[in-house]
């Protein structure tokens, strides 16, 4: 294992360690639960991933090559939006095949999606409508994750990096065409 993923590795944890606090400090159901992909259809603009992220999510993308080519034709469908809302190519097809809702490659998703609903930046709230509706009906006791320092573990992740983020659009022409 690679420095770089090792911190990654950290850092995915410890974002995992904030969400389970978030969903033990909410006195009511928590808005963020399986099957729930209302950010991920409103994006405000396409993720861009650290090599690190990337290696992570191409290992998980690699795991559903039954899907590969509908990523791809999400991913071409993309190519040359720079803001939202889009919507997530990796999402479950709403054909039937896999439940709707469904995040394809959830164990490799990227921090900006492991923290979305749960961290916040210079004071706003990084989330939906109904987590500041949530937020806003008294969810005193959260202790919001921050976001700048997350951003600024994912832009360390970089420095000894031949590039620094990228869209995972970009991404995904290069390995998987």
């Amino acid at each position: 294992m690679t420095e770089r993923r090792a911190r990654l590795d950290v850092l995915y944890t410890s974002i995992d360690a904030r969400v389970a606090a978030t969903h033990a400090a909410s006195t009511d159901p928590w808005p963020c639960t399986v099957g729930c992909d209302v950010c991920c259809h409103k994006l405000s603009k396409i993720p861009e991933i650290t090599d690190a992220e990337w290696d992570v999510l191409a290992a998980a993308i690699a795991r559903v090559p039954a899907n590969h080519e509908l990523f791809a034709a999400r991913i071409a469908a993309l190519e040359g939006v720079e803001f939202g809302p889009v919507v997530c190519p990796f999402l479950a097809p709403e054909d039937g095949v896999a439940r709707p809702g469904s995040c394809l490659v959830y164990d490799g998703r990227p921090a900006a999606c492991r923290t979305y609903g749960y961290y916040a930046e210079r004071g706003d709230l990084l989330g939906c409508a109904t987590i500041l509706a949530h937020d806003e009906d008294g969810a005193a006791g959260i202790l919001w994750g921050n976001q700048l320092a997350v951003d600024r573990e994912l832009d360390a992740l970089c420095i000894d990096s031949s590039e620094g983020r990228r869209s995972i659009v970009d991404r995904f022409q290069e390995q998987f065409r």
